[in-house]
């Protein structure tokens, strides 16, 4: 299984100041941060000169008309995380090609409905299948390198159906909260036309390896992809805020230690989850000034580990467990948290979150829904999803979400 990863080659821009320009308002015409440009002018205060060009940072090439794209290859994902599954072929353009998810190993729970699988969501719906069209992906003329994939079938799915609280259960129980999965495809081929990696892993000299079965990947010891719930950190988390610590934007802010616990603002809380996911390989003190763009954020932790969900800014984007949403207002003030839980039929959104003594735009929800209602402290939060402390309030920049990590507590 795989992560995408999209790459393009950018250019400087280099802009001359004008009369009634501020940095506020140049970061905002060149959607970037006025953080980015000082760090990229050496600047250490707000002030800027008429005639003076600043460096911008960069910007996509006005000639490119798409990304490139490549694949990272997965060992483990969590419940809810979207992958690809790449399958290689030749002279198989526009067959089909079908794709389950299955539980191997002989763990004490199964994930699989009616043995058939893991329920899968896609693009054709929620099934235990996955089905696509190989050369699919070399049609899409927003990829720079899409003729590299004219023999490829992929597939983008996400794991589990919208509804994983039996599959989470379950893997709560098991001590390591992972589960072994193997891949079965069925690609017909007719007349001996060959699929390029039909499921018999090699062994060590190149063989196909007696253990497997045909059209079944990953299932050896070694190769089999760990399937993960993110429960175990969220859970802790939740166990933090709900000590109901002093919000303070001072003192030890890149610590668990008792020091470091005794205040806790709304990044710190954040910073400590994505810590503990794996996403952040070393503790940092974060601010919502540079969590406002995937590439700003990516750089704060130190990792990839993390993107922003596509049209996550929209009013009608659901978001899941375990997502981060940050707004960030022009005059500095901002706010985030953590998605404990997500209530499809009230439309309401569980948070995690430190937040000061004013409190959100939204307390009177929070309050009647059994939210915490005491503030300035860290606390489980509940708010309308198109409410004034989520989507609609200024400044509301969406959600981000962890990707490709492994722990879960």
């Amino acid at each position: 299984m795989f992560r995408i990863k999209k790459s393009d080659k950018k250019e400087p821009v280099k802009y001359k100041i004008v009369s009634g320009d501020t940095l506020s308002k140049i970061a905002k015409k060149h959607n970037t941060t006025v953080a980015k440009i000082k760090a990229d002018n050496g600047l250490t205060s707000d002030t800027i000169y008429v005639g003076k060009t600043l460096n911008i940072g960069s910007q996509p090439k006005k000639e490119k008309t798409g990304d490139k794209v490549t694949f990272k290859k997965l060992k483990s994902a969590n419940l809810g995380d979207e992958v690809y599954v790449v399958v290689k072929t030749s002279n198989l353009t526009n067959k089909k090609v079908r794709l389950n998810v299955k539980q191997g190993k002989a763990e004490e729970m199964k994930l699989e409905t009616e043995e058939k699988g893991l329920m899968l969501q896609s693009d054709k719906g929620i099934n235990t299948e996955a089905e696509a069209v190989v050369g699919a992906y070399a049609k899409d003329d927003k990829i720079t390198n899409k003729t590299d994939f004219k023999d490829w079938v992929i597939f983008k799915i996400t794991l589990g159906g919208k509804d994983t609280k039996r599959e989470k259960e379950e893997l709560d129980k098991l001590k390591d909260k992972k589960v072994f999965m193997y891949l079965l495809v069925d690609a017909h081929t007719p007349n001996d036309i060959k699929v390029v990696y039909n499921g018999r892993n090699p062994d060590k000299n190149g063989e196909p390896d007696k253990r497997t079965t045909p059209n079944y990947w990953l299932d050896i010891d070694g190769k089999w992809f760990e399937l993960f719930c993110r429960n175990g950190v969220l859970d802790e988390i939740k166990k933090l805020v709900d000590r109901h610590i002093k919000y303070g934007q001072t003192g030890v802010r890149n610590s668990l230690s008792e020091e470091g616990l005794k205040n806790l603002d709304c990044s710190e809380t954040v910073a400590i989850y994505l810590y503990k996911l794996g996403v952040m390989p070393k503790l940092k003190t974060l601010y919502t000034g540079i969590m406002t763009s995937e590439d700003d954020f990516r750089k704060a932790v130190g990792s990839n580990k993390i993107k922003h969900v596509e049209k996550s800014k929209e009013n009608n984007f659901k978001p899941q467990r375990g997502d981060i949403f940050v707004w960030r207002k022009s005059n500095g003030v901002g706010h985030t948290g953590i998605v404990y839980k997500y209530d499809k039929e009230k439309d309401l959104v569980t948070i995690l979150e430190a937040i000061g003594k004013v409190g959100s735009a939204d307390e009177k929800t929070n309050k009647k829904n059994g939210g915490h209602a005491g503030t300035g402290c860290s606390r489980t939060a509940v708010y309308k999803r198109t409410g004034k402390a989520l989507s609609s309030h200024s400044g509301w920049k969406g959600y981000f979400r962890p990707i490709n990590y492994t722990k879960t507590s």
